[in-house]
């Protein structure tokens, strides 16, 4: 069977101001496509590459207040349904008189760098969430890794736990 949605096919732009997420997909879908998040009333439907979802109930992510999002994209191909789904949190990040900010919020980052073999163990989620609930424990609110992208897993506890990574 012809997929019509493959991995990363999905592209999620949360904007946080306008209270919307726009959704990024491949050109030149067959079909109308129907995007929705999971747990609510929002959803929208579209032909063309962007699908705007209007969100204006939402939930900013914060470390304090983690909370994800799931979108589900269904397109109905001549093979029969294809689904996608990605997680997501509404933030925004920013740089303000030489500060960072989290949804126009200063943040003092307090963090540590770490080289790809000391995220190594990461590969999995369970070994991803202790090092994340280690690093919050002690104080951290920011990882670096260097060396190698993040692990998806690593990437996951953070939003999960609410743990900035660069």
């Amino acid at each position: 069977p012809v997929h019509v949605l493959g991995a990363g096919a999905l592209f999620l732009q949360p904007d946080l101001r306008r209270k919307r997420v726009l959704v990024g997909l491949p050109a030149g879908l067959p079909c109308p496509v129907r995007v929705r998040i999971e747990g609510t009333d929002y959803s929208a439907e579209g032909t063309q590459e962007t699908v705007v979802i209007e969100m204006p109930e939402i939930q900013p992510w914060s470390p304090d207040n983690p909370k994800l999002y799931m979108a589900s994209c269904a397109v109905h191909g001549s093979d029969g349904p294809d689904t996608l789904q990605a997680r997501f949190g509404m933030r925004e990040c920013s740089i303000k008189d030489n500060r960072f900010q989290l949804n126009n919020k200063p943040v003092l980052l307090r963090g540590v760098v770490l080289g790809a073999t000391d995220v190594s163990s990461c590969q999995e989620s369970t070994g991803a969430g202790t090092l994340i609930k280690s690093l919050k424990s002690a104080g951290f609110n920011f990882l670096r890794v260097r060396g190698a992208p993040a692990p998806a897993p690593l990437l996951d506890a953070a939003d999960e736990l609410g743990f900035l990574i660069c």
